[in-house]
C-alpha cells in the first residue's frame, strides 16, 4: 500500500524547482508507481511533512497570530468620487478636494 493517496484534481500553481539527480529519479519512479504526476507526488509529500511537523505548525500559528486582519477594514468604503480621482492622473488625492469642485460644478 502506498503512503500517498491517489491524485485528485485541484488548482495548480506552477513552480520551478531544482532537485539533485537521486531525488529527481525517486520522484519520477514514485509518480510512476502511483500512476500520478510528479507535481502531485511533490505536493502530497509537502502536505505529509508539514501536517506532521508540530514545530512548523506552532511557527505558522505565531506568524498568523501577528497578522490578524483589522475587523473594521471591511467596513471602510471609498466614495465613488475618490475612486474616480485615484484613477485619473493629476486628480486631487483627498475627498475634501473633490467635493468642493463637484459642488462648484453643480452651481452651488
Amino acid at each position: 500500500m502506498s503512503l500517498l493517496k491517489k491524485e485528485k484534481k485541484v488548482e495548480l500553481v506552477q513552480l520551478n524547482v531544482r532537485l539533485d539527480s537521486e531525488a529527481a529519479d525517486k520522484l519520477k519512479r514514485y509518480a510512476e508507481f502511483l500512476e500520478s504526476t510528479q507535481a502531485y507526488v511533490m505536493s502530497q509529500a509537502i502536505h505529509y511533512i508539514v501536517d506532521r511537523d508540530r514545530e512548523f505548525q506552532q511557527f505558522t500559528e505565531k506568524q498568523l497570530a501577528g497578522m490578524e486582519p483589522d475587523p473594521l477594514a471591511d467596513l471602510l468604503v471609498r466614495s465613488p468620487e475618490k475612486e474616480l480621482a485615484d484613477s485619473v492622473p493629476g486628480s486631487p488625492q483627498r475627498e475634501s478636494e473633490i467635493l468642493p469642485r463637484t459642488a462648484k460644478a453643480a452651481g452651488k
